[in-house]
């Protein structure tokens, strides 16, 4: 159990710290929080490890009538990935996943220059042959956490490292081979939400968020 976002992300960016002098890290490292829940842990992260901080904006695509069912997710770079396991993936839903995620690409787009901008910082982060680690503050079905994986590498990332306070057993299967590496603090069989492992899981506004950016 953790207190709160802060405290997940001290205790992650120490583990980070360890594993990385143990490996013999040799790269530029950027740490890549997906908002807005995982930027305060991220923050810490970066102070942890002295590393620039930014953000890539990734949504799920929610089902019709069942939007917290994930059909899949998109990233503020186009990345469109679908959920196979539902078995719900036919022609019939194809149009609606099409609308669906170019509307979210869009909002993706839109939210990421503005929260990039509110925060002052460049919305052309270098990450070519770079380590680039990936930031949330919890990982449930892992859609949205591989839509942003996909997204780093295409962007040009030498090596990726998932790092997490909460990994759900079945998440962390699907991702294994998507990223270098998982670092994981909790990894749950018996899981329902991110929020059952803080006492303080309140929703991140704007504010805070943006003052948790400005740590470069």
């Amino acid at each position: 159990m953790f207190r709160d976002r802060l405290h997940a992300g001290n205790l992650l960016g120490e583990a980070l710290k360890k594993i990385l002098t143990q490996n013999g890290n040799d790269l530029d490292t950027v740490i890549i929080a997906l908002p807005r829940g995982g930027v305060p842990v991220a923050r810490q992260i970066a102070e942890n490890l002295s590393a620039p901080l930014s953000i890539l904006v990734s949504k799920k695509i929610g089902a019709p009538y069942q939007p917290e069912l994930a059909l899949g997710a998109v990233s503020s770079t186009g990345v469109v990935v679908l959920n196979e396991t539902l078995g719900i993936i036919n022609d019939q839903v194809h149009p609606y996943i099409k609308t669906e995620s170019n509307r979210l690409i869009d909002d993706t787009k839109t939210l990421q220059k503005r929260w990039l901008d509110q925060a002052g910082l460049s919305e052309n982060q270098d990450l070519k042959n770079k380590q680039v680690i990936l930031v949330d503050d919890g990982v449930a079905t892992g859609m949205t956490t591989l839509a942003a994986l996909r997204s780093l590498k295409e962007l040009g990332a030498l090596r990726t490292i998932l790092a997490t306070p909460i990994i759900a057993s079945d998440a962390r299967k699907r991702l294994e081979n998507e990223c270098d590496l998982i670092v994981g603090l909790e990894n749950p069989n018996d899981f329902e939400a991110v929020g059952q492992f803080y006492m303080d899981f309140h929703q991140v506004d704007d504010t805070e968020m943006i003052k948790a950016l400005t740590w470069n």
